[in-house]
């Protein structure tokens, strides 16, 4: 090294453009959560098979890139809320199964009270 000091690099423009980026990120959470509970009543009504298609395609639409911001938060809250939905409908699926090992589900009223949306939670 000849005798020139080292530079050190000017973080400060950095430091400012994450500070901005982090401010954008939390108004748009904020101004996305109202929206949230029609995602999920919406979602509520979906059969299982439904909501596997949709959520194969909002996977598919966030593995594709070019989404803006805003609209990739919106997918992932729709596709967590079709995940949940899949979810609560294997849950309903494997009690009824339990259910039909042990002798316990011996009527198809038994059957479908276990299943997601008729008044009972899983």
């Amino acid at each position: 090294m000849s005798g020139e000091a080292l530079k050190k690099p000017n973080v400060s423009g950095a430091a400012g453009h994450v500070s901005g980026r982090i401010a954008s990120l939390q108004g748009a959470a904020a101004r996305l959560k109202p929206m949230t509970a029609p995602i999920e009543a919406d979602v509520a009504a979906l059969s299982y098979e439904a909501a596997r298609d949709e959520l194969i395609q909002v996977v598919s639409r966030l593995e594709q890139g070019g989404a803006t911001l805003e609209e990739s938060i919106q997918l992932w809250e729709r596709g967590e809320a079709l995940a949940t939905r899949c979810e609560e409908w294997l849950i309903g699926a494997r009690k009824r199964l339990e259910d039909a090992r042990q002798g316990g589900a011996s009527s198809g009223d038994a059957a479908a009270a276990t299943q997601p949306g008729n008044g009972e939670e899983l």
